[in-house]
């Protein structure tokens, strides 16, 4: 199967009427999901069109999710929709040189547990912020590509953005902690 001008890859492991909302219930994959898409996107030969990426309801291990995201540096949109992976992950990408997913303008994390580390979450996004140092001062200028973030947790402990001081990098961040919903968007 070929597809050249591949733009966007929905991928959904869900089994169920509705998404499964325990990460047991999610199905191992039979075949590793990050080497088969890869495969598919390099043979199909649209690495250059190719821009949005949503998994959704599968485990994922840490090293698939890394090897997917650097292996697709033009995404401009990544969705990872009720997915139990090691959050950690967007740690290690916040160290990766040179910087990943550098066009990356949406980023999604849906339906993540409630203990997920949001810290590891902010790393990553503080890692592609631009600034220049006056005066001896960091002066954040802006997110770079990234435009918007939306996270939304399974169930969710209302987090506190107020220790960043002067809205900080959250800025105009609107928090709903009915939904859990985290919304940012970078000006």
């Amino acid at each position: 199967m070929g597809v050249p001008s591949l733009v966007e890859f929905d991928i959904s492991f869900n089994e169920h009427e509705s998404s499964p909302n325990h990460y047991v219930d999610m199905p191992d994959p039979a075949v590793a999901l990050g080497p088969s898409l890869i495969a598919l996107v390099q043979k199909s030969q649209c690495q250059n069109t190719f821009r949005k990426l949503r998994i959704h309801s599968i485990k994922i291990t840490k090293e698939q999710l890394m090897n997917i995201v650097l292996a697709f540096p033009l995404l401009t949109h990544l969705i990872l929709d009720n997915l139990w992976f090691d959050g950690t992950v967007l740690y290690d990408l916040s160290t990766t040189s040179p910087k990943p997913l550098p066009h990356l303008e949406v980023l999604e994390l849906l339906a993540l547990p409630a203990d997920f580390a949001l810290g590891d979450l902010e790393h990553f996004v503080m890692s592609r912020q631009e600034y220049e140092i006056e005066d001896g001062q960091r002066v954040d200028l802006d997110c770079g590509s990234l435009k918007k973030i939306v996270v939304t947790c399974l169930e969710c402990e209302p987090f506190n953005f107020q220790h960043y001081g002067n809205g900080g990098f959250w800025g105009e961040t609107q928090i709903v902690a009915s939904l859990g919903l985290v919304k940012r968007w970078c000006t």
